[in-house]
């Protein structure tokens, strides 16, 4: 397995943050509405897609602030 170009499946919800430069707030208000799906890992630790996350950060900063 090449390390390097390892994507994991899931992110913490401050990893998403700033990936997407962004808040908890804004993350956890994504989360609220239904733009980024939850996922309980163990029923502790949530965590989100990291496809999704990837997706939205193609859109402007300003648009998830405004979420």
């Amino acid at each position: 397995m090449d390390y390097d170009s390892y994507v994991p499946k899931f992110l913490s919800r401050q990893e998403a943050a700033e990936v997407l430069d962004t808040d908890m707030a804004t993350i956890d208000r994504l989360i609220a509405t239904g733009i980024l799906d939850r996922y309980r890992i163990r029923d502790r630790w949530i965590r989100v897609l990291t496809g999704q996350v990837l997706e939205l950060s193609e859109l402007p900063r300003e648009w998830l602030t405004r979420c």
